[in-house]
């Protein structure tokens, strides 16, 4: 399969640690990174070899080779963040409250899977 989806994680504390799964997934590509501290942001990228790096979401959020988010950041964040999200890529978000945010993410993920796989 040649078209992946091209994903983007947003918040590299815990959110690193989702890098190796988007990474070994088949229908998904680790396409970008963002972290407010560059020298963190730069050490996760070199680790993971993620050439697509960004210190600001917004700039990351108008890429438009971006296919989904998956926002890590603080709590706090998750609501400016999601709303930015007006670029037509699928958002998702983890956290304690946001279950269902959490399984809109999970259909929407399949649905473009399986979008790709029948390209």
């Amino acid at each position: 399969m040649t078209n992946r989806i091209n994903v983007a994680i947003i918040g590299l504390g815990f959110g690193a640690e989702f890098i190796p799964i988007y990474q070994n997934h088949p229908h998904t590509n680790m396409y970008a990174i963002c972290q407010r501290t560059k020298d963190r942001l730069n050490e996760v990228g070199d680790a993971f070899s993620i050439e697509k790096r960004y210190t600001d979401y917004t700039e990351l959020l108008e890429d438009p080779t971006v296919d989904a988010v998956h926002i890590n950041s603080p709590i706090h964040e998750h609501a400016k963040m999601s709303i930015a999200v007006d670029g037509g890529q699928t958002c998702g978000l983890y956290g304690p409250r946001q279950r269902q945010a959490s399984k809109n993410w999970n259909k929407s993920f399949h649905r473009r899977a399986e979008s790709a796989r029948s390209i």
